[in-house]
Order: structure tokens, then sequence, then C-alpha cells
């Protein structure tokens, strides 16, 4: 384990990569476990977690034991589940709902074993991601960059990524029984950008999801696959409720449209506005 204050940096080391970031979706990830040939790597963003009591700092360590576990277990992750006719954007579906089922699996576990919800699952948490994804959204395709089609892609799968983590966290106390979620306790605009991206998905997204154990008991290679294939049907709809759809040409080629009418996106501009307004 690695405690750093420069943990993008460390990060980005042991990755190899340069393109790692921290930001998710208005927060900061406090903590990476990294899978190598040497065994895995906790790395603990120190800023994030210098001010934090000694019980989030176990909390957040439990979840990243979670990972090791799964990761020790070898089929439960997504490495070797893309199927030979999979085009790419049904295995970048299938990823986004991997990782969130990973997400929600462990933080079920820590559900069972009695930690508390993560702080990100209050309701005022909640109602923040909800803006900066309307707000992100909306600024994806007003955004000069992603004029080039898969930049456009790129931005919204992102965002989409992030918000269905965030909805792993949610809803695995929800299911446990432990801290529901009712919609209802969310202020106006939060309730708004709620009926807009995710209340269509949410009971399917919790029917699928309270199908599956937590990260403490294996799940079946043929059952995991299963949970993957519905799971990345269920993100297909997600992405048509954020605006945006993926389509397979006859040739082969892929496109990735807006579907969502103009309307749509200004009352997500007029929400978002009124969260942040400009001076």
């Amino acid at each position: 384990m690695i405690a750093t204050d420069d943990f993008v940096r460390t990060v980005s080391d042991l990755l190899g990569s340069d393109s790692y970031h921290a930001d998710r979706g208005g927060g900061v990830v406090a903590a990476k476990t990294l899978h190598g040939p040497n065994g895995p790597t906790i790395v603990v963003n120190y800023t994030a977690v210098a001010g934090e009591s000694t019980a989030l700092v176990e909390r957040l360590l439990a979840h990243e034991g979670g990972h090791v576990l799964l990761n020790r277990r070898g089929n439960e992750e997504l490495g070797g589940h893309r199927k030979n006719a999979e085009s790419d954007w049904e295995w970048m579906l299938k990823c986004v709902a991997g990782l969130a089922i990973i997400e929600f699996r462990i933080e079920l576990m820590l559900a069972e074993l009695g930690y508390p919800p993560a702080p990100s699952a209050t309701v005022d948490s909640i109602d923040e991601h909800l803006g900066v994804t309307n707000a992100e959204t909306f600024a994806a395709i007003v955004n000069p960059a992603n004029q080039e089609p898969a930049h456009l892609r790129d931005s919204i799968m992102s965002i989409m990524d992030h918000s269905t983590k965030l909805l792993a966290y949610v809803a695995a106390p929800h299911i446990a029984g432990t801290a529901k979620f009712d919609p209802d306790a969310l202020p106006a605009d939060g309730k708004e950008d709620w009926a807009d991206y995710f209340a269509s998905t949410w009971p399917k997204r919790l029917r699928l999801w309270g199908s599956i154990p937590p990260a403490d008991q294996p799940v079946p290679v043929d059952a995991w696959r299963n949970k993957l294939r519905k799971g990345a049907a269920l993100e297909v709809q997600q992405l048509r409720d954020f605006g945006f759809a993926f389509t397979t040409h006859r040739d082969g080629g892929e496109a990735f449209n807006r579907i969502a009418r103009d309307e749509v996106f200004h009352q997500r501009l007029e929400r978002a506005q009124r969260r942040w307004p400009t001076s």
C-alpha cells in the first residue's frame, strides 16, 4: 500500500500512462487498487483522506480490499469476457456495466459487514452528483472539441461511467436494507435530474443488481457472464436516457448519435443555470 500526496502522478507511473486523472463527477478519487505481476497495490490519495476520520479511512481500505478479493479469484471482473462477435460499442457498454456491478458487489459486502453507507450515498451528495452529471452532459454537446463523434462518445461514456458507479454506492445499502434511497427526498432540481436521467432504469437496476451476491461470495463464470450481458443491455437504455445511442451499419461501421430533442437539452441547460447562476 502507498499513501501519497501526489496521487495522480503515482498512479500514472504505476499504470505506465499519463492519461489518468482523479476527478470523478464533482468528486476526487480517494484510493485506487492496481493489479500487477507482483500482486495488488493500493494507492491512497493522502490529500483526500488526511482530514477524514479513522473510521472513514478504514472503510475506504475495506472497499479497496474488495477489489483485491475479486481480482484474486480471477474470473469476476472484465478480462476474458468479451465475445468475439461483440462490436466495440457493445463491449464499451459491457465494461460500463461490469465496472458498476463490481463497485456494487463490494459496497454490498461492506453493508452486510456493518459498514455505514459511503459519504457519496447521502441525499446531498447524490443531489450534487446529479447536478454535475446534468451540467457535464450539456457541456459535452456544446464543446467544440466534441464535434468529432468519437470525442463526444468518449465524453458521454465517461460521464455515464462515473454516474453508474455512484448508483452502485446508492443501491448497495438500499438493497441491503441499511439505508433506503427515496428520490422524493431530493430537492426540486435534483428530482428533475433524477427523473430525466435515472428514474426509468432504477427499478430494473435494483432488480438486476439485487440478484448478484456481494464480493465475498464467488459467482460462477457462466452466471457472471450472464449478469454482464444483462447489465450491458441495461446500459443501452441508460445511454438513451442520457440522450444518445450507438448504431451498427450494415458494412460493420459504428455511429454514436444524439437522439434527444433540442427541447430536452434546453431544459437541462435551464436546470444547470438554476443550480449555478452566472453573475
